[in-house]
């Protein structure tokens, strides 16, 4: 799991980029899969190796996921809006995540 922190081999001076080859830069990214470049002794900008930066985003969209079940859990329960389907409380289905379920009955009643 990527940190906040760096360690001082993930640390360059932003002037470095200048004289770094690309080959360097590549092999820095493989070994230590996230660099930051201070510009004025300021960490201002970092860089991810891709595979971290898809582990990152992926991890964001799960959780994203999750806070968007939770407050839909949170709202209607485990039932249908009954504001638009009053009197229709239906279950949902084990292993559906709330959004899910409540997409699809969506889709039906239109």
């Amino acid at each position: 799991m990527v940190t906040k922190e760096f360690n001082s081999q993930q640390i360059y001076a932003a002037k470095e980029l200048r004289t770094m080859s690309q080959a360097k830069l590549l092999e820095l990214l493989e070994r230590e899969r996230k660099l930051a470049f201070n510009f004025n002794n300021v960490t201002k900008v970092t860089m991810l190796e891709i595979n971290t930066y898809n582990e990152l985003i992926d991890r964001l969209e799960k959780l994203e996921a999750e806070v968007e079940s939770l407050e839909m859990e949170q709202r209607y329960g485990n039932r249908r809006d009954p504001d638009e389907a009053p009197g229709q409380w239906t279950s949902k289905p084990e292993g559906t995540s709330l959004a899910e379920w409540y997409t699809r009955q969506q889709g039906k009643s239109r």
